[in-house]
């Protein structure tokens, strides 16, 4: 299932939100985060990649 680009600007929000309160944060448990907060599955690599997308931009 495709992920439309307004949802993956609020995740990326979120991860933005969760690597500022916790730097050292692990892609699991921000994985595991996201989906208590979205209430559904993620991929740990689409993860991994947004997480990329986020420190590049900061």
């Amino acid at each position: 299932m495709r992920i439309l680009p307004p949802f993956e600007e609020r995740i990326r929000h979120s991860i933005r939100d969760e690597l500022a309160e916790k730097p050292t944060l692990t892609i699991v448990a921000l994985k595991e985060q996201l989906e208590k907060e979205y209430g559904r599955d993620f991929h740990h690599s689409y993860i991994r990649k947004l997480v990329g997308k986020v420190r590049n931009k900061v």
